[in-house]
């Protein structure tokens, strides 16, 4: 048979107390059969690599067009503080672009940012050419990206849009739709 050993800490002073629930039910703990720490809601740092520690969710949906060809901000964006350096951020960005009625070419580009500065994404989305005269091109970015920022400080991660074909037009957030950025710190 098992025993189980408790060993108080030689400089410890105080008293630690294991306290039953008030129940009527017989309850049984069934502890691990291996060594490791137990983890509590007080701390996440004993929480294993690849762990999600925290999750900020943002959505947006008020209408923007440019014939920018230098990227503008889109309006939507979402601000996460790390816990660690040592963290990575997860990120996941969808949003609805189009060209202008009327417009007979067009291109669009969409980048991410991190603080105002670019985090080596490089353009996500290109079209070479949309053709024809209707607004109803209309298409779906979607971005998945891990970036290592190396910060404990507050971090903003904004999506911006550039025309890159012709100085036509482009536009995002169309008819209502709305775009969304969901940010997760990993545990490094």
């Amino acid at each position: 048979m098992s025993k189980i050993s408790l060993s108080p800490h030689v400089s410890g002073t105080g008293n630690f107390t294991i306290a039953s629930p008030n129940s009527s039910t017989d309850r049984t703990l069934t502890l691990p059969d291996n060594t490791g720490t137990i983890l509590t809601s007080a701390s996440n740092t004993n929480f294993p690599a690849g762990s999600v520690l925290q999750v900020v969710n943002a959505i947006y949906n008020t209408y923007l067009e440019t014939t920018s060809n230098s990227y503008v901000d889109t309006g939507l964006q979402a601000i996460i503080t790390p816990a660690s350096s040592s963290n990575k951020i997860l990120i996941v960005c969808t949003a609805p672009v189009y060209k202008l009625t009327g417009q007979l070419s067009n291109g669009v580009s969409l980048d991410i940012v991190r603080n105002g500065s670019a985090i080596g994404l490089g353009t996500f989305l290109e079209y070479g050419a949309w053709t024809g005269a209707s607004n109803n091109n209309r298409a779906g970015y979607s971005i998945t990206y891990l970036d290592s920022p190396s910060s404990t400080s507050a971090l903003t991660y904004k999506l911006r849009i550039k025309e890159t074909f012709a100085n036509v037009g482009v536009g995002i957030f169309h008819d209502g739709s709305q775009g969304s950025i969901t940010l997760m710190e990993i545990k490094g």
